[in-house]
Formats: C-alpha cells, structure tokens, sequence
C-alpha cells in the first residue's frame, strides 16, 4: 500500500497533522494498537468473549476511519461482519475468525507503512505505543 492506492486519506491525516500536531497523532496511532492488541486477547478468550471483540472491533474501525487509515476501517468492517455470523450462525469456525484477525493485523502494518510513506515525519513512531497513550 502506498498513500496514492486509496488505503489512507491523505487529506484526511493532514488535517489531522496541522490540527492536534504529529505528538498527538502518534498517541491516537498507539491506542489504536492497544485496541488491536486487546481484539487479539479476545479472540484467544474464544467464543464466549466475542461479543467484547465485536465491540472492540467496532470502535477500532471508527478510530481508523477518523484517523484516515480506510483499508484498515474496511477491513475491521468485514472482521464484524465475521463476528455476527459466527454469534448468529454458530457456523464460522475459531479458526475462520483468526484468519480474519491475521488480515486485520497484516492491513494495519500495510496501512501504517502508507501512512509513513505519506508523512516521514511519522514514520519512526509505529513500533509500539507512543509515550503518554493511554490503553483503552
């Protein structure tokens, strides 16, 4: 992914730039790991803790999609949509929801190597959480 396929809105993190600074751009970065992290350990809970994830999940795509990450908000989009199906139906497999965690995971790293790409600046604080973010 790069910032010119669609998978951030540019426009989007600049504004975000000039507004709340690059400091607090990475700390909302960072909690957004830290949603992504606890998505993980609900998921590792199994089935009795999916709705928890389901709601983690949500909130995680509304941060990504304020924060301009779209191919991150679309595919946390369709890991609910793997969510509902596996509460409503019973028939989507653990394993099926763990694949569908891995490609959320592999799209935030694609998203956040466009989001450098996009603004250098940024680049070297997506190894972990910024100092000062909160875990939420």
């Amino acid at each position: 992914m790069n910032p010119a396929d669609g998978s951030i809105d540019e426009a989007r993190v600049a504004t975000l730039l000039a507004v709340l600074g690059g400091q607090r751009l990475r700390e909302l970065v960072a909690v957004l790991n830290l949603r992504l992290a606890a998505m993980a350990a609900e998921l590792a809970s199994g089935p009795g803790r999916w709705p928890g994830l389901k709601a983690i999940a949500h909130q995680t795509r509304g941060s990504a999609s304020s924060l301009g990450l779209i191919a991150l908000a679309a595919r946390l989009g369709d890991f609910e949509a793997a969510i509902d199906r596996s509460m409503d139906e019973a028939g989507v497999a653990p394993e099926t929801l763990a694949e569908a965690a891995a490609e959320v995971a592999a799209t935030l790293r694609r998203s956040l190597a466009a989001l450098a790409a996009g603004f250098p600046d940024l680049a070297a604080h997506y190894d972990g959480p910024a100092p000062g973010a909160s875990k939420r």
